[in-house]
């Protein structure tokens, strides 16, 4: 059985290039059984600027509109996601998980169709 990877860089998400070589994929999908990986997303623009400075909830959001980028790039979205990890600190180590009832660690979904019967 053959393995096929295909690195995804999708245009609403900053990539990050030295010497004109971009430095990671933001996400992977590795095929026959279609997996897809998303790299860790954080509050940037697609100019790499930080969004939300002081804002966790801002922050939060764009973290989150990232990663939505990343799924549809891949053909996917939040309701085909099996299990994904968010952990969420401030430069002070404040745990803001507890405070957004996130629980620590990894945090499963059940997986589910869509009006067609598709993952």
């Amino acid at each position: 059985m053959s393995i096929n990877r295909r690195n995804i860089q999708p245009e609403t998400l900053h990539q990050r290039r030295v010497d004109n070589r971009v430095l990671y994929s933001h996400v992977v999908s590795v095929e026959p059984r279609r997996l897809i990986f998303i790299s860790g997303q954080l509050a940037r623009d697609k100019d790499g600027g930080i969004v939300g400075i002081g804002d966790m909830r801002r922050q939060l959001r764009q973290t989150l509109e990232n990663i939505k980028a990343a799924l549809e790039a891949a053909g996917a979205t939040a309701c085909t996601t099996a299990t994904n990890f968010a952990p969420c600190t401030t430069r002070s180590g404040k745990n803001w998980n507890a405070r957004f009832g996130i629980r620590r660690g990894m945090r499963h979904h059940e997986i589910r169709r869509d009006k067609k019967g598709n993952l």
